[in-house]
């Protein structure tokens, strides 16, 4: 936003979460998270509750529901405001050819052509004209802060409805001159970016392209509005995200009865305790943290997780293509064996980059089968290029030979890191995996070595482990407890039986 007119930020209404009276089973257990040695309250971002079995069977009002239902709601967007820096509102559009949109587009359709016929009527009939007008001023308002008494004043001055209609019905409205009022009140609060939006409005000289700019235009105002009050709100946010969400999964978890009906995430905490039955409490949820980021993830996720269903699938996404990048890395290296290639930052980047932009939208191993005879073009392309012109420095030039031997070599070579036992990729994957499980299990200023073959990945390594903790760190504090409660039980269960 901009200081036009002073900040164009409020906080929104705060929603009354004074607690309803919940049985035990409501609230995580007071404090089991000290024995996954996390706080029980702050670090950066997100949360959810879904597909969870009623059991045992109870009775709860629709009140409570639709009360549950709306604290769901409103912790998910705080959890999205909390761990996504970029989050921000965007203009919802329905999609392509979709019934939603066909719908949407006829009624604004029919409005605007009606409103046309209106205007054009001799003379003008301005009855949806002053809808429109009421409702851009009730939006300009809403624009504006409460301690901008003078511009609220020119609003309401400027738009007075009833003077207006004594206006229209004496014949003597200048329906475009109260449009130019408008679009410039519009550039004295909008945001710099709507700048060339309010120029485009002047040069309109159409009434009813002119009102449908308009709408256009203070829909994004209000977007930024909202946008700016969010990046105001979100150290608060943040510090307060925990607690929060902790409280409102604790309200739902209750209509849902308890923790017991948490199944996926006990069967899910339950493989890992049996990988390791003598590990810690921290252990076991690490392992199990870690395994979110597996290709080839099961479609349910643990209910403490879904709302990070998507996160996790993407950044598990991206560290299996920085391992299959950095595998090809290695297995060209190692077949060309070229000093001067396995010196030359400019030949590993071009490599790199292009190898990555091929492997962006492969998922699994099965995708990664199929694009792989891509890569192995694109690489025996660049090797021969740099083979060609020799070190980037271009002043020794190489004397190997690229024939159509090396080429079937080398592309043999990639077309096999599909498979999960290659032997290179399998080495890279276990060093990436331990660089991963080392950096949420250790200190944060500890320092961390990448893993050998992977030093030309690092920022995207570094990127993507530090996206990897934020989530790990934030599920932790908000179901920390939840873990423990569940991992003691079920250790009391092995013991018993």
């Amino acid at each position: 936003m901009d200081g036009k007119q002073g900040n164009n930020a409020s906080s929104p209404n705060k929603e009354d979460d004074s607690p309803s009276q919940q049985g035990a089973a409501s609230r995580p257990p007071p404090s089991a998270t000290s024995a996954l040695g996390m706080p029980s309250g702050r670090l950066p971002p997100f949360v959810g509750i879904s597909g969870v079995a009623p059991s045992p069977p109870q009775f709860v009002t629709m009140e409570e529901i639709m009360s549950a239902a709306n604290g769901l709601t409103n912790m998910r967007l705080f959890h999205e405001i909390a761990v996504d820096q970029d989050f921000k509102l965007t203009p919802y559009d329905p999609p392509e050819n979709s019934i939603e949109k066909a719908v949407k587009d006829a009624a604004h359709r029919a409005f605007w052509d009606l409103l046309s016929k209106e205007l054009e009527e001799d003379p003008p009939v301005y009855t949806r004209a002053l809808i429109l007008l009421e409702e851009v001023k009730t939006i300009l308002l809403e624009l504006v802060l409460p301690q901008q008494e003078k511009m609220i004043q020119e609003i309401n001055e400027m738009i007075d409805v009833p003077f207006i209609q004594q206006q229209a019905e004496n014949g003597a409205l200048d329906f475009l001159g109260y449009a130019q009022h408008i679009i410039n009140v519009m550039g004295r609060i909008c945001a710099p970016a709507r700048d060339e939006n309010i120029q485009k409005l002047k040069e309109i000289s159409d009434p009813i392209d002119i009102f449908k700019g308009v709408f256009e235009t203070l829909t994004l105002m209000r977007l930024d509005f909202a946008n700016f009050g969010i990046q105001m709100l979100r150290t608060n946010i943040m510090g307060e995200s925990v607690e929060y969400e902790k409280k409102k999964f604790a309200e739902a978890l209750a209509l849902q009865g308890g923790i017991d009906s948490l199944v996926i995430t006990k069967e899910w905490l339950r493989r890992h305790l049996e990988k390791t039955p003598n590990g810690s409490e921290k252990e076991i949820v690490l392992n199990a943290y870690l395994e979110m980021f597996a290709w080839g993830l099961p479609e349910k996720f643990p209910e403490t997780v879904v709302m990070d269903s998507a996160r996790h699938r993407e950044l598990g996404q991206r560290l299996h293509q920085l391992v299959i990048a950095g595998t090809v890395l290695l297995v060209t290296l190692s077949r060309a064996a070229l000093p001067a290639l396995q010196q030359s930052t400019s030949f590993k980047e071009k490599l790199l980059n292009d190898v990555k932009i091929v492997l962006q939208d492969v998922k699994d191993d099965e995708a990664l089968k199929n694009i792989l005879p891509s890569v192995a073009v694109q690489v025996i392309s660049i090797v021969k290029t740099y083979t060609n012109q020799g070190t980037e420095s271009n002043q020794v030039q190489q004397t190997v030979f690229v024939d159509a031997a090396f080429e079937q070599s080398l592309s043999e070579l990639i077309k096999d890191i599909h498979r999960p036992d290659h032997n290179v990729r399998r080495i890279v994957n276990e060093r990436t995996t331990e660089f991963v499980y080392q950096s949420l299990a250790s200190l944060p200023n500890v320092p961390k070595q990448v893993p050998p073959g992977m030093t030309s990945l690092r920022p995207e390594l570094l990127s993507t482990t530090a996206s990897i903790i934020r989530l790990y760190k934030y599920n932790l504090a908000v179901f920390g407890d939840y873990y423990c409660q569940i991992i003691s039980k079920l250790k009391e269960e092995n013991t018993t039986a």
